[in-house]
């Protein structure tokens, strides 16, 4: 391809422009360009850059604005073989199709974007083996810390092994060195306790078979049923392999195909997204919400708003998941102290299932 060098005089200052055969031209503003235009000396420079120097607030708003007006970008590669970092971070997200761990996942790389982080992200579609080969690939990159999202705490122990920071996100097991999550016990108990308040007798729980989170839910929601002397009749537990519409679509019918009828009065969805498919399956099954059976789901993603009727359900805090979990990985990188544990509060949001 041929190119040629132009030089360009701005504010009595000299850089480089590639100018490609087309007529685009790209900056290629160097380190020592940045220097010239904000008056300062190229080590100055290397240190705001690194953040290894605190400077005064004109001389860094100069070297912002040179770095903005030359168009420098640090070679991350280079950068990395001399202060032993990558500045990415690998995040391995459980499913992309739940509107759940995008809305995290929007918090984490708002958060990495702020500290100077780029984001590898691996979807592994709930699905293990996939997982497993994300994560090699991750590590295989040398990023300097890994955000599990939604996944299997198994992987926790494999990566930590390795000395790599991870921060697992939407888990409460204490067993994995740094969480991120909500109090799953009293989310699960909230919903419960708010069905059997409003008459509800007998509760059916559908949830998702590969996550500690549901077993916790499921024990806030036998405490709040013990307080009403009832207990949870487990052949109203299905626990499915999917979180999705289909999976609460088909535990529901499976749910009033088992004893030939009606056999509850409230439903206890572990999500959203599988809430939506229990709505949809009791009204083929001729049953109305919440009249005949009434329903509570967890998450409070957006659609939970506008679906018919609209979905009383357990909010969790997505973005402050994301926000706190990157927060938390930052601070190990820079060894500083940190709570190993970051238990956020879960929320009753009143809408028409109940």
């Amino acid at each position: 391809m041929k190119k040629r060098l132009v030089k360009r005089l701005t504010k009595h200052r000299v850089y480089t422009i590639l100018k490609l055969r087309k007529g685009t031209k790209i900056m290629m503003g160097s380190l020592k360009d940045v220097a010239k235009l904000a008056g300062v000396s190229v080590s100055t420079v290397s240190y705001v850059i690194n953040g290894k120097k605190t400077v005064r607030p004109e001389t860094y708003k100069k070297i912002m604005d040179a770095i903005k007006e030359v168009d420098y970008h640090p070679n991350i590669a280079a950068r990395s073989l001399k202060i032993n970092k990558t500045k990415s971070i690998g995040i391995v997200v459980a499913d992309f199709t739940n509107i759940f761990y995008i809305d995290v996942l929007t918090g984490i790389e708002s958060e990495l974007a702020k500290e100077g982080y780029s984001a590898i992200v691996s979807n592994s579609r709930n699905d293990p083996k996939i997982e497993e080969e994300n994560l090699r690939e991750i590590v295989n990159r040398n990023v300097d810390g890994i955000i599990l999202l939604g996944t299997d705490g198994d992987r926790y122990k494999q990566i930590e092994a390795l000395s790599i920071p991870v921060i697992s996100v939407d888990r409460v097991d204490q067993d994995y060195g740094f969480t991120v999550s909500i109090d799953n016990v009293m989310g699960g108990y909230i919903g419960a306790n708010f069905l059997l308040q409003k008459g509800c007798k007998n509760l059916a729980f559908i949830g998702f078979d590969r996550k500690i989170s549901v077993r916790d839910r499921l024990q806030g929601c036998r405490q709040a049923m013990k307080e009403y002397g009832l207990s949870v009749d487990k052949d109203l537990i299905y626990l499915e392999t999917e979180i999705s519409p289909k999976g609460g679509y088909e535990a529901t019918l499976r749910l009033f195909s088992y004893r030939g009828g009606k056999i509850c009065d409230g439903i206890f969805a572990n999500s959203d997204y599988m809430a939506f498919g229990v709505i949809r399956a009791l009204a083929d099954l001729g049953y109305r919400v919440p009249e005949d059976v009434a329903i509570v789901g967890f998450d409070d993603i957006t659609l939970a708003s506008y679906c018919i009727p609209a979905l009383t359900t357990i909010a969790q805090p997505r973005n402050q998941m994301g926000v706190e979990a990157t927060k938390m990985l930052m601070k190990i990188l820079n060894k500083e102290e940190v709570e190993p544990h970051v238990v956020l509060e879960p929320k009753l949001v009143m809408r028409e299932s109940v």
